[in-house]
């Protein structure tokens, strides 16, 4: 049964560590203590908020390649598919990127033949074509929109991930 067809980008971070840091509190390191833990109270802000900047740019990416790759495959006929996929941004760290029609599913992992069930006939309308009226279409290759834009997807995600922690890693550099 066709479904929803999107990437899911979902950040998690455990930064429990900061807090847990054990740090010596005798007088001789006492500065340098008081130092330490600010550096990695204004780390773990710092990576917090990098990280908040994932989402929206994984999200945009996806949705942008995902719409290239349709274009590519010469999958737009009426765009509706293309105009279809959309950001559904669940929380700060949360994404959905996709779309919903039924039909995503025939277009990205091909189908057989159609035929009519309950008329003689099928009929639909192409545009710049007209009205078609047959018994049968036959079956449609795949075109791997969804799957091709993935693989981008996760080079995007280990491109942005290193500059995080590049940025991230130069405040302690």
């Amino acid at each position: 049964m066709p479904g929803k067809y999107s990437h899911d980008i979902i950040v998690k971070a455990d930064l429990k560590g900061f807090k847990d840091l054990k740090i010596p509190k005798t007088p001789i390191f006492k500065e340098l203590t008081t130092t330490i833990r600010k550096q990695f109270r204004a780390g773990k802000k710092q990576l917090k908020n990098e990280l908040e900047l994932i989402i929206p740019t994984l999200a945009t990416f996806s949705w942008l390649k995902q719409r290239v790759k349709l274009a590519e495959k010469g999958s737009i006929i009426t765009g509706t598919l293309h105009d279809s996929i959309k950001i559904n941004r669940k929380s700060k760290y949360r994404a959905s990127i996709g779309t919903t029609l039924f039909y995503a599913q025939y277009v990205e992992e091909g189908r057989g033949p159609v035929t009519p069930k309950n008329k003689p006939y099928l009929t639909f309308k192409i545009p710049g074509v007209g009205w078609i009226r047959t018994k049968y279409v036959g079956p449609a290759k795949p075109r791997y929109y969804l799957k091709e834009s993935s693989v981008l997807l996760e080079n995007e995600i280990d491109d942005v991930m290193t500059i995080v922690m590049e940025a991230f890693s130069e405040g302690y550099g």
